[in-house]
């Protein structure tokens, strides 16, 4: 492979050539940002297959394996680094496919719990 047909390598020779500090940082972090969009495709196509955003796998993933199989929408917010917009739409989609619920806490009338729906055969 080439410079011309590497990326990164591309990315580090122009950042040298415009006389930017250190390229071998700057070049590893274009490697990180490369290899995060090749997984993120790959995941995704994956995922379409079940007609599942990437979100909602992360979404019900999270559930599962949470201790106790429920987790706060707060939470859910929170631990994807995600708005909570995003969450509730996100749940939105999946309440609708009959893959989640989302019920009050007992004790905690402002929180909303969300947890996966039993797997049908």
């Amino acid at each position: 492979m080439s410079i011309a047909e590497d990326p990164v390598e591309w990315s580090r020779q122009r950042w040298i050539d415009h006389g930017e500090p250190l390229p071998e940082q700057f070049s590893a972090m274009a490697a990180v940002l490369r290899t995060h969009q090749a997984m993120c495709a790959i995941i995704d196509a994956r995922l379409r297959a079940f007609d599942l955003t990437r979100t909602g796998y992360l979404l019900m993933s999270t559930i599962l394996i949470s201790r106790d199989g429920t987790r706060p929408l707060g939470q859910l917010s929170r631990h994807l680094m995600v708005h909570p917009t995003t969450v509730t739409l996100a749940l939105d989609q999946l309440e609708k496919r009959d893959l989640l619920r989302r019920a009050p806490h007992p004790t905690d009338r402002r929180t909303i719990l969300a947890s996966l729906t039993p797997a049908r055969p």
